[in-house]
């Protein structure tokens, strides 16, 4: 198991930390391990969101894969409050 520990986020190792936890749960999701991919994908959402703010392209990005893992694992319903905060959230496109 991956544990995260308490660290100073003016520091890019925590940043870069949490980057390997959403590359494991990618490399999970992968192999077609949703279920140890979740934990992971959340965990980095969570701490990316409560330290960085929610518009944070990092925080878009974790979300995104935790979208779309949700999605794979046929939790549309969920998937889809996810789905609406990541458009509430992100830049809107000029046509």
């Amino acid at each position: 198991a991956y544990e995260i520990y308490q660290c100073d986020w003016s520091s890019d190792v925590c940043s870069s930390d949490l980057a390997h936890l959403n590359n494991l749960a990618g490399n999970y999701r992968a192999q077609g391990k949703l279920v140890e991919a979740e934990p992971l994908y959340k965990r980095s959402l969570d701490i990316w969101e409560k330290n960085l703010g929610p518009d944070n392209s990092l925080v878009l990005f974790a979300l995104k894969n935790y979208v779309d893992l949700l999605r794979e694992m046929g939790r549309d319903a969920e998937a889809e409050r996810y789905q609406s905060r990541l458009k509430a959230i992100q830049p809107q496109k000029s046509d």
